[in-house]
């Protein structure tokens, strides 16, 4: 009878590769293949295997498979060992130490790097070497069975590591969806052409930026993921840990490697076109400038609430530059209450915190009820847009007719109306005023723009993450919201008036009425990471300051937002400012010629006083920023 033996896809191989060629070859070795995550064992675990090399104790076998890049060039693809040989590069660049518990071989290993070793020591590790099982005939990096048994070698390999199901989900190279969310949302990506990972991601999207989640297990990878599946759903939707894996298991189709398809829908342009718009929510947000994101949107389910109302407002109300300023006011007012408040909703928003559908549509009730009821505080009227988003036949033609077929922006430039002349069948009818921004669908509102032209306005670069990432991609580009030629400026336009009185101490030598001269006077006021998350100060606000054991000594309007200095002190010409590194720009300064007091009988005046003691005890009143009502604001500053 013939025996069982079936019959197999690769050949193993068994090799021994010298520690040193991965430092002096690294060309030679592709050390995260696309199917796995960047993992970085912590230094503890690093100087464990250098104690373990110096010991000749046994170290697992590394997997490694030959991928033909060529008829002349191969490289060797890590299919596991990855931590084992960025350990051993990482020694013989002298980036790590020996560790203390070489000691008892000899004590002058401990903290010692590979340069700093004697020669007989350094020709001891340079004979080091590591066994290798060496995979063959699967070398296609193109051949879809390929990749997917040099995947299935590896999970089978990791049997015994702990892996997320984002980690699981990102080994799915087939999945178009999968690749979509690891072109805008991984740290790192891969190149296929060169078959080389690369290290820092230009097409990872700016909405990360904001956000201050850790991606070390794929958070951000998963949060794309979460909102793929609520924008399909055009709603609430369960976003569990299963139905992420899932969405990224379906996608996986015939050809899917390296396909970037997905990109092309619907579901993924109206995802990137919704987090271009939360990114301009909070892109002068000076706490971003920090580079760990903004504080308060650290918890994945307030994130995921924050952006679904942000979706629901841009897709049926009018959402220009005042209502941005509005929802990132809104979105810390909400925060604070959330964290520390102890009304039935806000309790009811921090126990729905699990990912189903059911409780999503519960937070998106509360947090909606409490955006509306936060705008009426604030005086300003949500415009609900027109439902009709396209002209029809009739208003095209009317508008074709009233412009003489002439794009309007092509006359803007001076151009002759030959040139500016556009034919009917590339003629494209544009709202003036965005829709996006309120504008009606009628004649009146209507343009004739040319093709370039009514591009151009949806393809505004925008501003690079970090300085050097230079390549862009259109999910960067601003939102459609902004991308008018028509955009306001930054002003707080419909918003009402707030009012703050603001502590001045002294700076080194200067006194703090000399620190207001130098710096209200001059038109800008540096604040501290506390005061600016407490005032989050916008154009239009009234500044009063109030000079320690003095006085109020000046007034001010805020002119814009704030932005983050790297040297506040020089920025703003005073010493010891380091700690002040938010300025604010001011306008129509008022410095008083003498301090006004803040005395008990002014204090008896101040509604800030009403429930407490007037005459004594009052220093709480002017030790930190505080917002006032516009009474007090008027008393303050002698103007009642």
């Amino acid at each position: 009878m013939p025996s069982f033996n079936p019959e197999t896809e690769y050949d193993i191989t068994s090799d021994s590769i010298r520690l040193r060629d991965f430092h002096d070859y690294p060309e030679e070795f592709v050390t995260r293949p696309p199917y796995q995550r960047k993992n970085v064992w912590s230094r503890n675990k690093q100087q464990a295997l250098l104690d373990s090399l110096f010991r000749g104790y046994y170290v697992p076998r590394i997997v490694i498979r030959r991928v033909r890049l060529s008829e002349e060039e191969t490289v060797k693809e890590v299919i596991d060992g990855q931590q084992r040989i960025t350990t051993a590069q990482k020694f013989f660049a002298d980036e790590l130490k020996l560790p203390s518990s070489l000691e008892d071989i000899r004590r002058s290993l401990p903290g010692s790097t590979y340069s700093e070793l004697s020669s007989e020591v350094r020709r001891f590790v340079d004979r080091l070497s590591y066994d290798a099982d060496i995979v063959l005939q699967i070398d296609d990096p193109f051949e879809e069975r390929h990749q997917q048994i040099a995947t299935e070698i590896f999970w089978r390999l990791q049997q015994g590591e702990s892996l997320n199901y984002m980690e699981v989900a990102h080994a799915r190279l087939s999945s178009t969806a999968r690749n979509f969310v690891v072109k805008y949302a991984d740290d790192q990506t891969f190149d296929y052409d060169a078959y080389r990972p690369v290290s820092e991601n230009p097409t990872k999207h700016l909405f990360f930026s904001t956000i201050r989640r850790k991606n070390n297990r794929m958070q951000h990878m998963a949060l794309l993921t979460r909102f793929l599946i609520l924008e399909e759903a055009d709603g609430p939707a369960d976003i569990k840990q299963t139905d992420v894996q899932a969405y990224i298991d379906q996608h996986q189709v015939e050809g899917g490697i390296g396909s970037e398809a997905f990109e092309e829908t619907d579901v993924a342009q109206d995802t990137l076109d919704n987090m271009r718009a939360f990114y301009d929510v909070f892109a002068d947000d000076p706490l971003r400038a920090e580079g760990e994101g903004i504080p308060i949107l650290k918890v994945e389910y307030f994130i995921i609430s924050l952006y679904l109302l942000l979706r629901h407002l841009r897709a049926h109300y009018a959402f220009g530059e005042t209502e941005r300023m509005l929802f990132r006011d809104f979105a810390y007012d909400f925060y604070d209450r959330w964290r520390n408040g102890e009304e039935e909703d806000i309790q009811i928003f921090q126990n729905k915190r699990q990912q189903s559908a059911g409780e999503i549509a519960t937070r998106q009730r509360i947090i909606r009820q409490h955006f509306f009821e936060y705008v009426q505080r604030q005086d300003h009227e949500m415009v609900t847009k027109d439902e009709k988003r396209r002209f029809d036949e009739a208003e095209r033609i009317r508008i074709y007719r009233r412009d003489s077929g002439l794009c309007q922006l092509c006359l803007d430039e001076g151009k002759p109306e030959a040139e500016a002349k556009v034919l009917w069948e590339e003629f494209e009818a544009d709202h003036v005023t965005p829709h996006a921004e309120g504008g009606p669908t009628v004649v009146e509102n209507g343009q004739v723009l040319c093709r370039y032209h009514n591009r151009r306005k949806g393809a505004q670069v925008a501003e690079p993450v970090s300085p050097g990432a230079d390549v862009r991609s259109t999910a960067n580009a601003p939102s459609s919201s902004r991308s008018s030629t028509s955009r306001k400026t930054s002003e707080s336009k419909g918003l009402s008036t707030r009012y703050w009185l603001t502590p001045v101490a002294e700076r080194g030598s200067l006194s703090p009425q000399e620190v207001v001269v130098q710096t209200v006077g001059n038109g800008a006021f540096g604040f501290s990471s506390d005061a600016i998350q407490k005032m989050r100060p916008r154009p239009g606000d009234r500044l009063s300051f109030y000079g320690s054991r003095t006085g109020i000594v000046a007034d001010a309007t805020v002119a814009g937002r704030s932005h983050h200095a790297e040297d506040p002190s020089a920025e703003l010409q005073i010493p010891d400012a380091d700690n002040y590194p938010y300025i604010v720009d001011l306008e129509n300064a008022s410095l008083y010629d003498e301090p006004i007091e803040v005395t008990e009988g002014i204090r008896r005046r101040l509604e800030a006083f009403e429930e407490s003691d007037a005459s004594e005890g009052w220093g709480w009143f002017v030790l930190t920023v505080r917002q006032l009502s516009r009474k007090d604001f008027r008393i303050l500053t002698g103007r009642a």
